[in-house]
């Protein structure tokens, strides 16, 4: 996601439901705070619901409004064990 807060702090997070309809987003965690510099944020999962199909997207919101990506979903088992660390995400600012 290309994140332009053109000088206005701005909160990206990374967001995700269990299933594939459509649904709240109720599982919210905080990638980067505060962001004032245009550029490319991008987060990481190292965990997900085990054996369930499941829906990511990444947001942004700042005092103007919210943006968010398309929701990616996925239908089945993992591909990838699962992680005893759980669901996490990272911030990897980069020129656009």
């Amino acid at each position: 996601m290309i994140v332009e807060p053109k000088g206005v702090p701005t909160d990206v997070v990374l967001e995700y439901h269990v299933g594939l309809e459509d649904g709240p987003f109720d599982v919210v965690i905080p990638v980067a705070e505060d962001v004032l510099d245009a550029g490319r944020v991008t987060a990481q999962t190292t965990d997900r619901p085990a054996d369930q199909a499941f829906c990511y997207r990444i947001s942004a919101t700042n005092e103007f409004g919210a943006a968010s990506t398309e929701p990616i979903c996925f239908p089945g088992p993992p591909s990838f064990a699962p992680s005893p660390s759980g669901l996490s995400a990272t911030a990897s600012p980069a020129a656009s």
